[in-house]
């Protein structure tokens, strides 16, 4: 059981410059992830006491609990899907409004059923558009379809990086 692992790893004092045996931290496992977010660490993993080892798996015994952001952003296109999403939604380009200029917030390729992408696809056809709608935007691909920016999503997310881009993004669902 892993009780009995960590206390074999504990007596060997192992540690180094880049890696080291965490501390255990019992039944406050809400203060824990609370203070790794104000770290700005990704989160924390919890382990069932009495869980065994499984060479080259995580069990259902471990849970990897992240942080995330969650925020509602404006559709303002996609961009074609690829492989078994060909002739579908690939990605949603989100956006969001800064002031009146509307800002590119990066792709939203993953969280969706294939209803839900046919409900997508549904709902924005009739707000096509020739022309990007972001007045701020990195180089999209030439194959984006664009849509009028009004339509919004509930996106979860990690974090926003340095150029203000959602970093691994997962849609949720519509809000009206």
């Amino acid at each position: 059981p892993y009780e009995q692992r960590r206390a074999q790893l504990e007596e060997l004092s192992l540690g180094g410059p880049a890696w080291r045996v965490p501390a255990v931290v019992r039944d406050k496992g809400s203060a824990l992830l609370e203070a790794t977010g104000a770290q700005g660490l990704e989160g924390i993993v919890a382990k069932r006491l009495d869980s065994r080892y499984e060479p080259g798996r995580r069990g259902g015994a471990w849970l990897k609990i992240k942080h995330t952001l969650r925020q509602e952003l404006v559709i303002g296109g996609w961009s074609p899907g690829e492989g078994r999403r060909t002739e579908r939604i690939g990605a949603l380009l989100m956006g969001y409004y800064e002031g009146q200029a509307f800002r590119y917030a990066g792709r939203v390729g993953t969280g969706f059923t294939d209803k839900v992408l046919d409900q997508l696809a549904e709902r924005l056809a009739p707000l096509r558009r020739a022309t990007s709608p972001f007045a701020v935007a990195p180089k999209l691909p030439r194959e984006s379809v664009f849509v009028e920016p009004h339509t919004v999503a509930e996106i979860e997310f990690r974090e926003w990086t340095g150029d203000r881009v959602m970093r691994a993004p997962s849609y949720k669902g519509l809000r009206e």
